[in-house]
């Protein structure tokens, strides 16, 4: 018989639960059930029901088998009338047994559970707080008491809570095991981040400080590369059981807890993912192979280039077999001064320098095309071959201050913190004249070691701030890194630190600021942006973007924050665009600073690539050129302290065959690193669309014309779904 009941997951699922009541009994009379079904053989036969098979005593009343004349072809029919009842008569008899059971496990799982709930928050706070001996501890107390559990769950029987799936009460027992098996997965992951804190603890910043490298191994990351690798595995374990967590599920006192604890688990998911799948990667980066130079820009963002920020100081680190051996700090000017190739530089940088070098060099908005020019100016100066380029804007300083606290500097009076940094910095730049200032790099170099100094000191709240504020970092675009490696930089572009620009082929707008001879100006700019869009049927796009730019350094204590802030404003639509208006802008007529020809300076050929693409529209005072996939309105915006500029400009973006077969519609809105700027946005589409949004949520709208107001921190993607 392989009718319903006769399946053999059935029998296989009663032989591997061990407490299930009559389960032997049942067996026996389904597979004897089974021989006498085989038997059968003809049209009439007298069969015996399952209930004749039962053991039964002798009586005084005649022994009913229950026999009755069937054609073979309806026996299954007597078979679910049968056996089937007979079924939920016995489990039904077993049943006040389960329930009890599972109410009993229930509070011993809960009791289990809270308790080591206890012991992993105890235990995080011990290893933020570097008491490694009682972390440690308390991370194999929590795991202890969840294996105690998921043992007595598992005794209990997976089994019969796979029969009963559908059962409404048993909902908490799954969820319960599904927490138990997560926390299991924290606990592991815990006792490997004791370990790799251990590891941690033994940098010494005053050996970096003093060049000792030699004497002590300051960290060795490959070495500790295995437990690194253990904790993420049972961190994304334990995402992975969460995911099956239902938060109806779990008490009321403990839901604030989990929610935070599966938000977290959620964003940090991707990290741990990208870290498990490409560790020859990582190892590769550490220096497992050979050593790895990386060049540390240090962009001040209150002179505002494309990448972020202006580079006024650099740092080398040197990494070899996961150790740091080097990591020093440079004034670019310095390293400027060693080069002896002259370069023509970008049409608007001539305005301020006759030769390009590495101080002007971020200036493509693509992080990764400006770091490759980087790189290359870096060696034409006489530095080693790099292995990539890591930007760092101010705000990355500041979010550190504010979180592990203030510097004093052993040579000014003043203490540094998150609040008065940047002016410091600034004052420092300005005023050294000569090597017996204070220098700019100098009061770098000091804050960042002393800060390094301590990251092996944190607290719990300490620790966890830190990491919201690399997280907002990262999304603000104020941590940026260019690998010479392809497979490298595809994983740093995975963690959202690559840098490259997300949507060169559909609808996007960048407007990007590069501060030239405007001093330091940006840090008292206001600026807030208007775009008016309407979708034609076609998928092409009317744009109307307004600019406003508000100069707020009247009456500011430091006098480079009242001059004029003189900046080439580039914007960045879809290639193939067109711009019909554009007013506000100035017009700045274009020399050349020296004969280039005569003083035989080289060509770019990046730059000589736009140039080639370059017009000059004068009734609108706009450059007009192709940069790297986007067409570019590029020009002079000039704005005064205490005044507002307002820019316009109205252009046009190609039709979108795609829209119209895949009935979706996007944008992005890309955001400049080192600013934050305010935008309203509004988009109309054809009357007889609709609409439905897929991001952001936020979106509102009525008679298909959507708003969207907010500051622009991050890339911000706007995606609908098209009906015609």
């Amino acid at each position: 018989m392989d009718g319903i009941f006769w399946a053999p997951q059935i029998k296989k699922r009663l032989q591997e639960e061990e407490f299930f009541p009559a389960k032997e009994e049942l067996l026996r009379i389904l597979e004897e059930y089974k021989l006498r079904e085989d038997e059968i053989n003809g049209s009439h036969q007298i069969s015996k029901t399952p209930l004749s098979l039962m053991p039964h005593t002798e009586s005084n009343y005649p022994l009913f088998h229950f026999s009755f004349y069937q054609k073979k072809n309806i026996s299954l029919k007597w078979t679910l009338v049968f056996i089937i009842p007979l079924f939920f008569f016995i489990f039904s008899a077993s049943s006040f047994f389960f329930v009890e059971r599972t109410l009993v496990m229930r509070e011993q799982m809960i009791k289990q559970g809270t308790d080591a709930a206890f012991d992993l928050e105890r235990g995080a706070k011990a290893l933020a707080e570097g008491n490694y001996t009682e972390a440690e501890k308390d991370f194999d107390n929590a795991h202890l008491k969840l294996t105690k559990a998921q043992h007595e769950f598992n005794v209990f029987g997976a089994g019969i809570m796979s029969l009963v799936s559908q059962i409404p009460f048993s909902n908490p027992i799954r969820s319960g095991d599904n927490m138990l098996e997560a926390a299991l997965h924290l606990s592991l992951s815990g006792r490997a981040m004791v370990q790799l804190q251990k590891e941690f603890s033994s940098f010494s910043i005053n050996n970096l400080l003093s060049g000792n490298v030699n004497s002590d191994r300051i960290i060795n990351l490959s070495a500790t590369a295995g437990t690194i690798l253990d904790a993420a595995s049972q961190m994304t374990q334990a995402n992975d059981a969460l995911k099956k967590v239902s938060a109806v599920d779990i008490p009321a006192s403990f839901l604030p807890k989990f929610n935070f604890l599966k938000d977290t688990m959620d964003r940090t998911s991707v990290y741990l993912n990208a870290l498990l799948s490409n560790q020859k990667t990582v190892l590769a980066m550490l220096g497992e192979a050979g050593p790895r130079r990386y060049l540390l820009l240090f962009q001040n963002s209150s002179e505002i280039r494309a990448t972020g920020g202006f580079i006024g100081n650099v740092a080398l680190l040197k990494i070899a077999d996961g150790s740091i051996e080097k990591f020093k700090f440079y004034d670019v000017y310095d390293l400027d001064g060693q080069l002896a190739e002259h370069i023509v530089p970008p049409r608007p940088i001539q305005d301020i320098s006759s030769a390009w070098s590495l101080h002007d060099a971020n200036w493509f908005f693509d992080f990764p095309s400006s770091a490759r020019k980087i790189n290359s100016f870096y060696e034409k100066e006489g530095g080693a071959t790099l292995d990539g380029v890591i930007a760092l804007n101010s705000s990355v300083a500041e979010d550190l201050l504010s979180v592990l606290g203030p510097v004093q500097l052993t040579k000014d009076a003043d203490i540094i913190n998150a609040e008065n940094l940047v002016d410091k910095l600034n004052e420092f730049g300005e005023k050294a004249v000569n090597n017996d200032d204070f220098s700019q790099r100098m009061a770098l170099e000091e804050i960042f070691n002393t800060l390094l100094g301590r990251l092996g000191q944190m607290n719990s709240e300490q620790a966890l701030a830190l990491a919201r504020t690399l997280n907002s970092s990262i999304l603000r675009k104020d941590i940026q890194v260019f690998l010479n490696d392809k497979d490298e930089q595809n994983f740093v572009s995975t963690l959202g630190i690559g840098g490259t620009r997300n949507n060169r082929t559909g609808d996007a707008l960048a407007i990007v600021h590069s501060n030239i001879n405007g001093f330091k100006t940006d840090r008292v700019i206001e600026e807030k942006i208007d775009l008016e869009k309407k979708v034609n049927s076609d998928g092409s796009t009317e744009n109307i973007l307004t600019i406003k730019r508000k100069h707020n350094g009247k009456g500011q204590k430091y006098d480079f924050y009242r001059k004029v802030n003189k900046d080439y404003i580039r914007i960045y639509v879809p290639q193939g665009s067109s711009l019909s208006y554009a007013s506000g802008l100035t017009a700045d007529e274009y020399n050349r600073p020296i004969d280039y020809d005569r003083l035989k300076f080289v060509n770019d050929a990046d730059i000589e690539n736009i140039v080639a693409t370059s017009r000059y529209d004068e009734s609108n005072k706009v450059d007009i050129f192709e940069e790297y996939g986007s067409t570019v309105f590029g020009g002079w915006a000039f704005v005064s302290p205490g005044e507002e500029l307002t820019l316009i400009f109205k252009y046009i973006t190609p039709a979108k065959r795609e829209l119209i077969s895949s009935k979706k519609w996007n944008f992005m809105f890309e955001k400049q690193s080192g600013l934050t700027q305010d935008i309203n946005l509004s988009i109309a589409f054809p009357k007889e669309w609709t609409i439905k949004w897929n991001v952001p949520d936020n979106i509102v709208g009525i008679n298909n014309t959507f708003i969207y107001n907010g500051d622009l921190t991050s890339n911000k993607n706007f995606e609908a779904q098209i009906n015609f």
